[in-house]
């Protein structure tokens, strides 16, 4: 395990087992037949659901809003973690965690504070998560 030499000590955990979460994204899944998409991933293990909000502005494509998930959430216990790729992500945050999002992820360069924003999600609920 030469590679964990170079990673930092707090991730480093050789003693211990680490487990890796398996995130689906809701993108690929038939949104035609969703209910049974999320039961088909749910029977299949997944640890969450990854919704990929996208405005057309911040990238090019439109994608899932807050609504999708709220109305998802009425179909799983799974936590879902909403991936904002939009501009001004502060005014949508609460409207996301309101949905039913656990997590929260951001890209830094859209604002222009990000330790203001990561303040501002701490304070309504979810993990912060940075997308890498």
């Amino acid at each position: 395990m030469k590679w964990l030499s170079a990673m930092p000590q707090s991730l480093c955990r050789p003693d211990k087992t680490m487990r890796v979460k398996l995130s689906a994204s809701i993108m690929c899944a038939d949104l035609a037949d969703l209910a049974s998409e999320v039961k088909k991933l749910q029977q299949a293990g997944v640890d969450m659901l990854h919704f990929d909000v996208m405005d057309g502005h911040f990238v090019p494509n439109l994608g899932l809003g807050a609504v999708f998930l709220e109305r998802l959430r009425k179909l799983t216990p799974l936590p879902f973690e909403a991936h904002l790729m939009i501009e001004r992500p502060e005014r949508y945050l609460e409207r996301f965690v309101a949905a039913g999002s656990q997590t929260v992820a951001a890209h830094i360069e859209t604002f222009p504070d990000f330790q203001k924003l990561a303040r501002q999600i701490r304070h309504i609920r979810p993990k912060p998560d940075p997308p890498l």
